[in-house]
């Protein structure tokens, strides 16, 4: 497994900082929530990434970032954390 680049890294948190923002706006509720959202979303795409480069997933990919992957895992995780209404 190849480490990250900065640029592919400042864009993995990017996007999923896009992603935990659009969550909160549809189904949160606190700024709490926002907090949770947002951690859960980085530890998603993270192991979405992890996950992608572990099976050499041959969905195309922008530069290092495996999108489809990460985004797919980060809303998991977002839904994890609604769903156990942490």
């Amino acid at each position: 497994m190849d480490y990250l680049t900065a640029p592919a890294m400042l864009l993995s948190l990017a996007l999923a900082t896009g992603l935990a923002g659009v969550f909160q706006w549809w189904q949160g509720k606190r700024t709490r929530d926002a907090l949770l959202y947002w951690a859960a979303s980085a530890a998603g795409f993270l192991v979405g990434q992890a996950a992608a480069e572990a099976a050499r997933s041959p969905v195309p990919t922008l530069g290092q970032v495996h999108v489809l992957e990460g985004a797919i895992f980060a809303l998991a995780a977002m839904f994890v954390v609604k769903w156990l209404k942490l």
